[in-house]
């Protein structure tokens, strides 16, 4: 078996410990003012973190970078398809434009 661990996702960053992808996105929580006045904003104790006085449980999808890579890939060479499909319509245009125009100069 392999020693590789995937680690946990956020957005496009990967975090190798539950614990710092629950600290990077708890850091990310805008605290807000509730209809009474309280102030409700999370709070690290220990290695819990708390909103409003409940305990936060989060789970994250597994980061797999090797899969992202797989995917940019795929994406860049339909991309590059398409720029060659472009580029081959160009040049048979202007192919015909000059083989036209080359036509009528000869007559």
């Amino acid at each position: 078996m392999s020693d590789y661990q995937a680690g946990y996702q956020i957005g496009l960053q990967c975090f190798s410990t539950l614990e710092g992808a629950m600290d990077y996105q708890m850091s990310q929580v805008v605290p807000s003012v509730t209809a009474d006045g309280r102030l409700l904003h999370p709070i690290k104790q220990g290695s819990q973190w708390t909103f409003g006085g409940q305990v936060v449980m989060q789970t994250f999808p597994e980061c797999d970078q090797a899969k992202d890579f797989r995917d940019g890939s795929a994406l860049a060479g339909q991309i590059a398809i398409l720029m060659v499909v472009a580029f081959g319509f160009r040049f048979l245009k202007n192919f015909i434009i000059r083989m036209t125009s080359y036509t009528e100069e000869k007559e």
